[in-house]
């Protein structure tokens, strides 16, 4: 089964969640391993993790890269900006 990561691995220090997937570390780890109706648990709890997380203000996207540009001089420091290279 496929994974649901999106290649942003940070974790609630509250919940141990995942904020960008809703997985703990440990299901993280044992993702490959597991089996499928482990699998379907985990998947079934995670839209229900995630909006938990965003009702603490919690929201993977403010965490994503930028998908408009990998070059880091032209990534601003403040998300409320936008450098002149994006503009």
């Amino acid at each position: 089964m496929k994974s649901p990561c999106v290649d942003i691995c940070r974790f609630d220090g509250r919940t141990g969640w995942c904020v960008a997937c809703g997985r703990t570390q440990v299901e993280c780890r044992g993702w490959r391993k597991a089996a499928r109706p482990t699998l379907l648990g985990i998947q079934a709890e995670l839209p229900r993790r995630l909006a938990k997380l965003a009702a603490r203000g919690i929201v993977a996207s403010e965490l994503a890269p930028d998908p408009i540009s990998e070059d880091p001089d032209t990534i601003s420091e403040d998300p409320d900006t936008i450098s002149e290279d994006r503009a």
